[in-house]
């Protein structure tokens, strides 16, 4: 009567179980366990020994090998959740800037969560982690650029991979939160961000270049280069920019970044050297240009961006105020308290100053050592109202 060895899902202990029957109960706990012998049905297949494989492979990053033996296993068994993980997990990092997998994680995560035999709430936050973490993995392959061959075609595929990142991204991370109460997909979309920005600045620094150039090199095609590239570096500056989110600060740096990149656009050209009919002297003079219609759509641009730029400033102070108004609500007692002792910090520091100014000796020396605590106690009370939106807000 053979014996197979599984392990208990309650305590973790190593049980012994006959290979004959389903079920059995653990030596340990006393838990009922429920067992499906792996080579049973399996095509002569060791799944056992498969997921093993395809586990080692995941941990050496062999991709490739870990979704051909996460296959394997799944062809004949296809409720295995970890072989659905393990798919998910591969397949995210074989993504390409040419071919973003996300959408096969999405799909084999959820599969794994339906067949998991853990608690499905807990497996999906665990799951999520992970989700998250390879969407950032693949946001760091594809915004890895080589700035002296990047063209436009490069730009509109980098931005189009990102935008079918950010889709799914949302589908299966959506309201779910980190331990921080932040939003996991807003992890998402600002790393997405940083790296667009980051990406764009590295682009657009290498085509300005050709602005340094003396006029006598500044040649239509370097200068067609020129703005084809900063046309590549605005695209990823206003996707990062569409996805920074609530931050703030990083959002107005791109802004203004975006501004200058117009400018400079406006005002650059190719020269041509040319005699001068009056002088008979020749000279370098500027000779194409961006259309009309072009210059008037950036200058029309850049005022929208100064505009974002007021917004975001507002819209810092909005949500500064009204997490100062949530972290009142959850202090309350505390909050009460600090403004209570702030009101009387304050109307001591008024009777000290109302004491007469011709004090001498003692007297004197009393006053100023009320003011000096008094003056100690209130800014230490102004330090623990901050987190509530400091002095200013008390009223």
């Amino acid at each position: 009567m053979p014996f197979i060895n599984v392990k208990c899902e309650s305590c973790g202990g190593d049980v012994q179980l006959d290979d004959a029957l389903k079920q059995g109960f653990c030596m340990y706990c006393g838990s009922k366990i429920v067992f499906v012998n792996e080579q049973t049905n399996t095509g002569g297949k060791d799944l056992t020994n498969l997921l093993i494989l395809a586990k080692t492979a995941y941990n050496n990053a062999n991709y490739e090998e870990t979704l051909r033996y996460a296959n394997e296993i799944l062809e004949v068994k296809l409720d295995n959740y970890e072989a659905w993980e393990l798919k998910g997990k591969a397949s995210g990092h074989l993504s390409t800037i040419d071919n973003i997998r996300i959408k096969e994680t999405t799909f084999a995560f959820e599969k794994a969560i339906e067949n998991s035999p853990k608690n499905k709430n807990e497996y999906r936050v665990e799951l999520a982690e992970t989700y998250k973490e390879l969407c950032n993995a693949v946001i760091d392959k594809c915004t890895n650029v080589d700035t002296n061959n990047w063209t436009t075609q490069s730009s509109e595929k980098l931005t189009s991979a990102m935008a079918l990142l950010a889709t799914e991204a949302d589908n299966f991370l959506g309201t779910m939160k980190n331990t921080n109460d932040e939003p996991l997909n807003s992890e998402v979309l600002i790393h997405m961000s940083s790296k667009l920005y980051t990406a764009g600045v590295s682009i657009y620094n290498n085509a300005k270049g050709f602005l340094r150039l003396p006029d006598s090199q500044k040649t239509g095609i370097l200068w067609q280069e020129y703005i084809n590239k900063s046309n590549s570096a605005r695209a990823m500056l206003l996707v990062a920019i569409d996805h920074y989110q609530t931050d703030f600060d990083n959002k107005t740096i791109a802004l203004k970044e975006l501004i200058d990149i117009n400018s400079d656009m406006i005002y650059s050209g190719s020269y041509e050297y040319k005699i001068n009919r009056k002088t008979k002297e020749g000279e370098y003079v500027k000779d194409k240009t961006l259309p009309h219609a072009e210059m008037s759509a950036l200058v029309s641009e850049n005022k929208e961006l100064r505009a974002q730029i007021k917004q975001v400033d507002y819209d810092k102070v909005d949500l500064a105020n009204q997490n100062f108004q949530k972290y009142r609500e959850e202090h309350a007692a505390e909050y009460e308290r600090l403004v209570a002792e702030h009101k009387a910090i304050n109307a001591e520091l008024d009777e000290i100053s109302d004491m007469p100014g011709f004090l001498i000796g003692d007297k004197a020396k009393k006053k100023k050592e009320l003011k000096k605590d008094a003056e100690r106690r209130f800014d230490a009370i102004r330090e623990l109202l901050k987190p509530f939106g400091g002095v200013r807000r008390l009223d």
